[in-house]
């Protein structure tokens, strides 16, 4: 409503911690996870003493599922950005400004976007969505209009200097 997300951008990487590239939100679900498991170190150490308790214990299974939570980072698209910067560069500095930087929300997720690959470009509208057909640059017609092309490899904007 007020810009602080992009419609586009990966709800997954809400609740990463801005060390990791994400945005820091508390998730409800880790919230509700972390008290039930202190809620059952409390009672596995006061069965001890407890008999209750201690009957309680031996009839929990030890065998606990492990959910599978989906990443961004994995996503064929959304990752894609964390995954280039991976190989080459140290992802804590790499995403240190989302820690220091003070940006308000509305950039900030304009930024994420973009590293998402989240933003409309004719190649994620040609590759992606779908609804173009000509996934080239509109102004050099030569590589694909990515993100990384427009911010960095464009040759018609070093021909514009």
């Amino acid at each position: 409503m007020h810009g602080g997300f992009h419609p586009k951008s990966s709800t997954l990487r809400l609740n990463v911690s801005r060390k990791e590239g994400g945005r820091g939100l508390v998730s409800v679900r880790a919230t509700v996870q972390d008290e039930t498991s202190k809620l059952h170190n409390n009672i596995m150490e006061k069965a001890k003493k407890d008999d209750i308790l201690c009957e309680c214990r031996r009839q929990w299974r030890d065998e606990e599922v492990l959910e599978v939570n989906p990443s961004w980072e994995d996503k064929p698209l959304h990752g894609m950005y964390h995954r280039s910067i991976a190989e080459v560069a140290d992802l804590k500095k790499s995403y240190q400004w989302l820690e220091r930087a003070g940006l308000q929300d509305s950039p900030e997720a304009l930024i994420m976007a973009a590293q998402e690959q989240a933003l409309s470009t004719r190649a994620i509208e040609a590759q992606i969505y779908h609804t173009r057909q000509d996934p080239r640059c509109r102004l050099f017609k030569g590589g694909l209009e990515t993100i990384q092309h427009i911010t960095a490899g464009c040759k018609m904007q070093d021909a514009g200097r």
